[in-house]
């Protein structure tokens, strides 16, 4: 939803709401976990950003799995096997 235009230092910006329906949107996708993968540090940091921002305490709901090491070495040099040579 969109807002009047506010003057400021620079050009006119525009303030958006978000509608009921986005919050139902936000909060779902809050609560839905993330899958592991290496690299999930952008996804988490949204999340935890957005639930500080709606006064949502931002805690872990479960136990992180825990991958024995370097499996996810193990499981590039699988992937990658016979592209590298």
């Amino acid at each position: 939803m969109v807002g009047e235009a506010e003057p400021g230092a620079g050009p006119d910006r525009k303030r958006y709401t978000i509608t009921e329906t986005g919050k139902s949107e936000v909060e779902s996708w809050l609560a839905e976990p993330i899958p592991a993968e290496p690299h999930l540090q952008t996804d988490l940091f949204v999340k935890v950003v957005l639930s500080l921002m709606l006064g949502r305490p931002a805690r872990i709901t479960s136990t992180p799995t825990r991958h024995p090491p370097g499996s996810h070495a193990r499981a590039h040099r699988a992937e990658t096997k016979g592209r590298c040579r």
